[in-house]
């Protein structure tokens, strides 16, 4: 990859993780890849060398105040003019791609206004000599009909395009740098792992690769789309589709991993981790193992009508996990969604204790043979609590250093 960029002055990962594979598919081209600044300056003018420049910035945290969207969204919008108007010859822009933020919540309108303010932009600049990108490279690895003109960011930085096959049919392309936090390799090795019972409701894993320095994998296209909210009865269904994924000998080894991996990005709370963990830990080491999903939550589900059909996005998943940990997220954050506030606030109404959530898991817990106790209930909070923040400091490193969210989300728990 390196061969093929020639400037970087990429501060985020997740900018650049996208930018990769638009950069020149032949080594003898030069790409330049630059995230702008929070003013978004605009860059100069690209060198003679360079065949595509990628400029722009990721979407707005959802938290950003109002006003600093606003402002935000202004400058953004008089940048891409100005770079339209500074661009000189051979040079022009050849598409702009619009960033937006995750939609949280089913709203058309409350998501339009969300998408003006917070969206971030990714542009693509040409030279005079046509150059091939990754992208349509992969494509072509893929079997698309043609290149890839439209596609979304995933939450980790990973490219999302929907891809007409030679035979007609639609496929679901996932690409991003290889070994970055958005690598979709994570997914397709998730994908490969279900057993065929899974095959009606998650997708199916059509192939995967690398190409010039980017994973891909590519998906089967599922019916359906995102319920407009997470009911008991949608936790009941979710339940029996959770109940067909594998199940492993021996406990979980996905909480001490999830665990060690907080403990080793903080530092300074890892002794209160420690204690929070150990009686969970004790529990974890008598109850058997299951795969999980790792990111259960409605944006991941599909339906058609009231029935669950889909779920989908299984770069997070793990071979080992503790029992209820992916039912009780899907709970739980859509509690979150629902109220507005942090993880933190909400795992300390301990969820896992709800009699709706054991309303709607009872035949899942029967089906399992485990009697939902408060202590392994409590080891289920536990482990989900430590999945979601290992996830989020894994996708989003910067967070670790952004005190309010710790305070809502990790000492709000710890004490």
């Amino acid at each position: 990859m390196e061969a093929h960029i020639q400037h970087l002055n990429a501060r985020g990962l997740k900018f650049l993780s996208a930018a990769a594979p638009l950069m020149p598919e032949d080594s003898d081209r030069v790409g330049s890849v630059i995230e702008a600044d929070t003013e978004w300056t605009l860059p100069s003018p690209p060198a003679p060398a360079i065949d595509i420049l990628v400029w722009g910035r990721p979407s707005l945290p959802p938290n950003t105040p109002v006003a600093v969207a606003v402002k935000a969204a202004m400058k953004r919008e008089l940048a891409i003019l100005g770079l339209r108007r500074a661009l000189g010859a051979p040079y022009a822009i050849r598409a702009v791609h619009r960033l937006s933020p995750p939609h949280w919540r089913w709203s058309p309108v409350r998501n339009g206004v969300r998408a003006l303010l917070l969206s971030g932009v990714l542009v693509e600049v040409v030279g005079g000599r046509t150059t091939s990108r990754i992208l349509d490279a992969i494509a072509d690895d893929v079997g698309s009909d043609g290149s890839v003109r439209r596609f979304c960011i995933g939450t980790g930085g990973a490219i999302l395009a929907r891809v007409r096959q030679r035979d007609s049919s639609w496929a679901f392309l996932r690409a991003a740098i290889t070994s970055d936090v958005a690598d979709p390799t994570a997914a397709g090795e998730g994908l490969a792992h279900l057993p065929p019972a899974c095959a009606s409701w998650a997708p199916r894993l059509l192939g995967w690769g690398t190409t010039r320095g980017c994973s891909w994998t590519l998906e089967s296209v599922l019916p359906g789309r995102r319920p407009r909210r997470v009911t008991s009865d949608t936790i009941r269904q979710v339940s029996r589709l959770c109940l067909q994924l594998p199940s492993a000998d021996g406990p979980s080894s996905a909480l001490f991993e999830d665990l060690q991996m907080l403990a080793t990005a903080l530092p300074d709370r890892a002794a209160r981790i420690q204690r929070l963990a150990a009686p969970a830990a004790r529990i974890v080491e008598g109850l058997p193992s299951v795969m999980r999903h790792g990111d259960l939550w409605s944006g991941n589900l599909l339906a058609q009508g009231a029935k669950i059909c889909g779920v989908v996005d299984w770069g997070s998943w793990h071979p080992r996990a503790v029992p209820g940990s992916d039912l009780l997220h899907l709970f739980a954050v859509e509690r979150a969604l629902a109220t507005g506030r942090h993880i933190g606030q909400v795992w300390r109404e301990q969820p896992w204790a709800s009699p709706a959530f054991l309303q709607a898991t009872s035949e899942y817990w029967s089906a399992l043979g485990l009697a939902p106790e408060p202590r392994i209930l409590e080891a289920v909070g536990v482990a989900w609590w430590a999945s979601l923040i290992a996830g989020n400091l894994a996708r989003l490193p910067l967070v670790r250093h952004d005190e309010r969210w710790l305070k809502c989300n990790v000492d709000a728990v710890l004490g």
